[in-house]
């Protein structure tokens, strides 16, 4: 079982499960909230570096209104387009990701988050493919784009600091479409992480992006509930996952959007690391927090650290297995929950495992159409996960099919050579055995692999 307690009774009805639709269009969210809750707090984020200084909040008013001021900025830059044109952004690590995001589905282009990660051929393999000419960054970036853009020229321009955008009234964009006739409107391209290969865009529609209310409404099985439903448990919760990543949309929708957890950002300039984060957790309010499992892996038996854990509800390992010796010790104060996400597939709908079961996933059984099929090399331990299209009522349920339509079944069998580390970062055997032997002085490399879950 789940062991979750009664829903808060103080859930505001805009955010309540009976308010929930699997057919929203997640862009108009903060217009509809702006109106519903105009005070209630979306996000929050430090003032500063030293969290002592405190922390602005964003109301669903002043972020409906910088998300519209977005739009209306990218008209005037941009003019309208004419058939979803793709706009790339990099910026520092704000809310300025989802303002143009929202802006620019709005508007009827389509948004271009390409990773800071990505090495010099990485990027204009994803502006390339992604048909991209125009390139929008932060003045306050950590990235340098110059040399992308020699690379590949583009139109730039330099988006509006966060505080304009937050502090400048407009009127509403308008946008007339329904959910049937924007589900297939191509609205956002996020990329895959390049571990296997360079990286490769991948286009999400509005209905891929209304996965993430969809996912609400799965039924409960028995005594387990869907994860969401102990999400809506904490009211304020930290988070240190990246913006322009599926994870930190995920988050951002889900949580803030959908269910009315204020999300708290710590600065852009400081790497998260367990003790920043345990320094949120003292400072911030929250009563939930999610990151990369290196954060919460690392602290060991730091006592302190832990105590702090018990105000949280949960805490989510998101990008990487937690390991099984972190997993335990957290559990001792607080709830874990693992995180699977995709580009490919965005968030399967799944059910919160009991407490000590923290370290499995419970993939509904009826919505999210996953299969474990036998590893057809022979292995009987390994099983490989498919997604199977089999019933055109699951269709909100699975984003993958938006991206994916054909074939009707999808399989996660690409990430075999793929090492997931405890920071969310990627590790490939191939291609280190490549850039090795790009060395004159080596004959051959070989990297191989136990396919072991140990390394």
């Amino acid at each position: 079982m789940s062991q979750f307690h009664s829903p808060r009774d103080d859930i505001h009805p805009a955010f309540q499960l009976s308010h929930a639709s699997p057919r929203r269009l997640i862009h108009l969210i903060p217009d509809e909230l702006a109106e519903a809750v105009p005070e209630h707090p979306l996000f929050s984020f430090s003032k500063t570096e030293h969290l002592r200084d405190g922390f602005t909040d964003v109301s669903a008013k002043c972020f409906g209104n910088a998300a519209n001021r977005a739009a209306w900025w990218l008209v005037e830059n941009l003019g309208l387009p004419s058939s979803f044109e793709t706009v790339a952004y990099i910026g520092s690590n704000d809310i300025r990701y989802l303002l143009f995001m929202f802006g620019i589905i709005k508007v009827g282009y389509k948004m271009l988050f390409t990773s800071p990660r990505n090495n010099l051929d990485g990027h204009p393999n994803v502006l390339e493919k992604s048909n991209c000419q125009v390139f929008l960054s932060a003045s306050d970036s950590h990235t340098d784009i110059r040399p992308i853009l020699e690379r590949r020229p583009m139109r730039t321009l330099t988006a509006p600091a966060l505080n304009e955008l937050l502090h400048s009234p407009v009127e509403p964009y308008p946008y007339t479409k329904s959910f049937e006739d924007a589900r297939h409107d191509p609205c956002l391209v996020l990329h895959t992480t390049g571990s296997t290969s360079l990286p490769k865009p991948i286009v999400w529609k509005n209905g891929m992006l209304a996965t993430y209310e969809a996912w609400r409404l799965v039924p409960s099985v028995g005594n387990y509930v869907p994860t969401t439903e102990v999400y809506q448990q904490a009211t304020c919760a930290y988070t240190s996952m990246p913006l322009f990543h599926t994870s930190g949309i995920n988050a951002a929708i889900t949580w803030a959007l959908c269910l009315g957890v204020t999300l708290v950002y710590g600065d852009p300039n400081v790497p998260p690391n367990a003790a920043y984060v345990a320094r949120m957790h003292q400072f911030a309010g929250v009563n939930a927090t999610m990151g990369a499992p290196s954060i919460y892996g690392e602290p060991g038996s730091r006592e302190e650290w832990l105590e702090g854990l018990k105000r949280m509800y949960y805490v989510v390992a998101s990008g990487a297995p937690l390991s099984h010796k972190a997993g335990d010790t957290i559990t001792r104060y607080s709830r874990v929950i693992g995180n699977l996400v995709a580009t490919e597939t965005a968030n399967p709908p799944r059910l919160a495992p009991a407490l000590e079961d923290w370290e499995y996933f419970y993939w509904h059984p009826t919505h999210s159409g996953i299969e474990l099929r036998p590893d057809p090399d022979g292995d009987s331990a390994l099983h490989e996960l498919f997604i199977v299209h089999w019933d055109p009522d699951l269709e909100p349920f699975q984003g993958v099919f938006y991206a994916f339509p054909e074939p009707r079944k999808w399989s996660m069998n690409d990430l075999d050579g793929v090492i997931a580390l405890s920071n969310g970062e990627r590790l490939t055997p191939p291609l280190m055995g490549m850039a090795l032997a790009s060395c004159p002085q080596v004959i051959s490399t070989s990297c191989p692999s136990t396919r072991s879950l140990t390394f």
